[in-house]
């Protein structure tokens, strides 16, 4: 969107349910297509591929730039997956409760080491943890 018409543009068709989405550090965005239980990347000029696939239900994405690789809620499983940026099959990070449906979803990196996500089907708690760290949770 231009801020100073509030011109908005139509960057890409996606044919399905967008939940998230993040830019990596080469300007590439990647966003969870959870109609499809896909990772797709959005180019410039509007085209869209399929990163990976074979998920269930997608609640959210984040892009690890220490680590090049995607943080993906999948929420089917319950599961953190990490799938690396070079392309590759997901790896389990942990289990984890993680919002889904209707509820607010998505995930927040900060880049270093501190991942946000929601947790909780009926009463939202927002979870602020390194992504492997299930011991030092800290609640807001």
């Amino acid at each position: 969107m231009d801020t100073t018409s509030a011109a908005v543009t139509d960057v890409a068709d996606t044919g399905g349910t967008l939940s998230d989405m993040d830019f990596a550090g080469d300007g590439t965005l990647y966003a969870v297509n959870g109609a499809f239980g896909e990772i797709i990347t959005i180019s410039s000029e509007g085209m869209t591929s399929v990163f990976a696939s074979g998920f269930l239900a997608l609640d959210g994405i984040a892009v690890d730039k220490t680590e090049g690789r995607l943080l993906v809620a999948n929420s089917d499983a319950d599961i953190l997956n990490g799938v690396d940026l070079a392309g590759g099959e997901p790896t389990n990070l942990g289990a984890f409760d993680f919002d889904s449906g209707y509820y607010p979803s998505g995930l927040v990196f900060d880049g270093v080491d501190t991942l946000l996500r929601g947790t909780g089907e009926t009463s939202l708690t927002i979870l602020a943890h390194k992504p492997c760290d299930h011991e030092n949770l800290i609640r807001f």
